[in-house]
């Protein structure tokens, strides 16, 4: 039986999972989407800085607690940081497939 190999990078491999969560340290930027169309960005260390154990309820906390936003947030933008997720799967996989 023959085996027919698609091509297809990894980005449109990761598009087609269900994905639940993701871990914060594949976040590689967040962003808060204001009604008057200001972005309010989270990169890096500024993210590992929210309160608390959830990233989530540190978010909120941030909308919440902060007087300081130039108008109500109405959506959140996160982007994946997939070189990292991809070298990171790539590892485990080889790990895991290696002839011992």
């Amino acid at each position: 039986m023959p085996i027919h190999k698609r091509d297809r990078n990894f980005q449109n491999i990761v598009s087609e999972l269900d994905i639940k969560s993701i871990p914060t340290e594949y976040i590689q930027n967040i962003g808060l989407i204001c009604r008057d169309g200001n972005r309010i960005q989270f990169k890096g260390d500024q993210i590992k800085e929210f309160p608390g154990t959830d990233l989530v309820e540190g978010l909120i906390n941030f909308v919440e607690d902060n007087g300081q936003l130039p108008s109500p947030v109405i959506d959140v933008e996160i982007i994946i940081d997939y070189a990292k997720l991809e070298k990171d799967v790539n590892k485990m996989t080889k790990a895991l497939l290696k002839d011992k």
